[in-house]
């Protein structure tokens, strides 16, 4: 009885860091062009995890706020010139 709740522990445990470790290297990016979603894999982990920036938001770079201009460079830091195609 005992062994089968020490299973179940480890298995909780085993899906709980799976899914955190999963969150945290992976990343979903939207094209702004087209509005395809790509997932791709994080070079360092990270909480942010949906990714999509409109073209205009680089134009008007300086203008925006201090959150809008740190989601652009999480953008530009995971995202741009990142991504690799097979």
């Amino acid at each position: 009885m005992a062994n089968k709740k020490n299973k179940t522990k480890i298995y909780a445990i085993s899906i709980l860091v799976f899914s955190l470790f999963f969150w945290f290297f992976t990343g979903v990016y939207q094209d702004t062009e087209f509005s395809d979603k790509y997932w791709f894999i994080k070079h360092k982990p990270s909480i942010h995890w949906y990714f999509r920036i409109n073209d205009e938001d680089w134009e008007r770079y300086e203008a925006l706020t201090k959150q809008e201009q740190e989601k652009l460079d999480r953008y530009d830091e995971f995202v741009n010139n990142k991504l690799f195609s097979l």
